[in-house]
């Protein structure tokens, strides 16, 4: 299952300021999940680019507002890769380990199963490894069963 990770900006039209400029609003999607905050910056509403989600023209303030949004939106991708590869990372080690999805889930912190399934990531060798243990068990049960006949 592969993660969908957006961000985007967008004024907040209902809340104009005393100096007729309008907060931009940071929104961020994961998995349909959204998150917004204010990114603290305001915009003259006629610089704002509805399809762009950024000041337009080459004015110093939508330069300027242009290079905050770019460090804000720069910042959230490194946090969200960064979060990313330490799952995957922690996911893949584990689980190769022998630890249940299930435990791997609750040591990450992951409030369901299915965020910690994004991040796993099963080796060949892992599939070896199951597939060599369910043999072990078939062959077991095997035994077993052909002692149990013979009784």
């Amino acid at each position: 299952m592969k993660s969908t990770f957006k961000v985007l900006f967008y004024v907040k039209r209902n809340a104009v300021r005393k100096n007729d400029h309008m907060p931009i609003i940071a929104r961020i999607t994961v998995d349909g999940k959204i998150s917004q905050f204010s990114t603290k910056l305001e915009v003259n509403p006629e610089l704002w680019s509805v399809k762009l989600g950024r000041a337009s023209g080459l004015s110093r303030e939508s330069k300027q507002i242009n290079a905050l949004l770019d460090e804000i939106k720069a910042s959230i991708h490194k946090v969200y890769h960064e979060l990313q590869r330490r799952d995957s990372v922690a996911t893949t080690t584990t689980l190769a380990k022998g630890v249940p999805i299930e435990t791997v889930s609750k040591m990450l912190g992951h409030t369901n199963i299915e965020t910690t399934q994004i991040y796993a990531r099963i080796t060949n060798s892992k599939i070896s490894q199951d597939m060599k243990g369910l043999s072990d068990k078939f062959i077991g049960s095997e035994k077993l069963f052909i002692e149990h006949q013979n009784r």
